[in-house]
């Protein structure tokens, strides 16, 4: 064989390797397109997977700081008690302003200078009486009425020289202040017998209520007087006051459905005093019931007293709903019931100005 024919055949088997390398590669390339059988982890066309990286576990939350207010015990375990989410504070509100509706009128003694009265009845089959302090020196005296017809059922004069003012009845018995003195008179219920004269802790009573425990006492000032009427001690006092202004001569009081109301000697309003704090929470206009008498008054009769200012709140034993509203030298006893006007709304100045100027009287004013 010559050399020539020796590298053509050399040439020819370098071809054949090449194209069997060439058909591998091929073959090879195709079989990594098949999509991967599950778990076949023996496949070497697929490019491995990085190794996942191990998440770290969370910390655990911080334990919750306790305070010692937060902390009650209970059978000896101290356990964190959780704050109650903290309410939105209230709306402020303004005094409850009222007018009335007259239900009912009764006839009374038109020459009674009333300092105090009090519906009372004592037995559940008797008729209510009117128990009433009437004041001037020289014509003082405490007197029972019947209500419905006004009739007199009895009497009793005070010495001329002491003047009547306020009246409650408290467990069976009659209270009665003196004006300009530190006495009260104490009468039972039954004939107006005298049982005892109590000196209270006050130098001058004006009107007089209870809350069936304790009497209360006002004294021309914006102050009124919770006593004992056990030893006449004095329990605690509160200052009367409207918007931040000072309320005087309140006279006249009744213990009305947990309020005490008080009547403002010279105008025709009653205030209605919180006994927690002292604050009015509510005015009266009654000026229309001294219209109403002087309409009704016969000047020419000069032997009957010109009707005087309203001084004379009332209510039945354990009914709310009615006021009973007199006033010195008043013909008639009004039954009244009261219209709110107004939903407590805050008051504007304007307003809370003009309630000063019908209801009360200066700060500073002397008898």
């Amino acid at each position: 064989m010559g050399l020539r024919t020796y590298f053509f055949l050399l040439a020819i088997i370098f071809v054949l390797v090449s194209c069997l390398d060439s058909h591998g590669a091929l073959v090879q390339a195709k079989k990594c397109r098949v999509p991967k059988k599950k778990n076949n982890k023996g496949d070497s066309c697929r490019k491995p997977k990085p190794p996942s990286k191990k998440r770290r576990p969370s910390p655990p939350p911080p334990p919750p700081v306790v305070f010692a207010e937060d902390v009650f015990e209970d059978d000896g375990v101290e356990v964190p008690d959780p704050k109650p989410k903290t309410p939105p504070s209230p709306q402020p509100e303004g005094p409850v302003l009222s007018s009335y509706k007259i239900v009912e009128e009764f006839d009374r003694d038109r020459t009674v200078y009333t300092q105090g009265i009090e519906i009372h009845k004592r037995c559940d089959d008797c008729e209510y009486s009117d128990f009433s302090s009437a004041g001037i020196y020289g014509a003082s005296r405490i007197a029972e009425f019947n209500l419905e017809s006004g009739k007199l059922i009895r009497s009793r004069d005070l010495p001329a020289d002491e003047f009547a003012e306020g009246l409650t009845v408290l467990d069976g018995k009659l209270y009665q202040l003196i004006w300009k003195s530190n006495e009260t008179y104490v009468y039972d219920v039954d004939d107006l017998g005298r049982r005892q004269v109590k000196e209270h802790t006050q130098d001058d009573g004006w009107g007089l209520t209870d809350d069936g425990t304790n009497l209360i006492l006002s004294d021309s000032s914006n102050v009124l007087s919770f006593i004992d009427p056990s030893d006449f001690s004095l329990v605690k006092q509160i200052p009367v006051t409207f918007e931040g202004t000072d309320v005087v001569w309140i006279n006249e009081l009744e213990w009305v459905d947990g309020l005490i109301y008080g009547n403002v000697y010279q105008r025709s309003c009653i205030a209605k005093i919180d006994p927690s704090n002292g604050k009015v929470v509510g005015w009266i206009d009654a000026r229309g019931l001294k219209d109403k008498v002087d309409e009704n008054h016969d000047a020419s009769e000069e032997s009957d007293p010109r009707p005087d200012v309203l001084n004379g709140i009332a209510i039945k034993p354990r009914d709310a709903s009615r006021l009973y509203l007199t006033g010195k030298y008043w013909p008639k006893i009004f039954a009244v019931e009261e219209k709110p006007l107004n939903d407590r709304k805050p008051m504007s100045q304007e307003k809370i100005d003009e309630i000063k100027d019908i209801c009360m009287v200066a700060v500073d004013a002397r008898l």
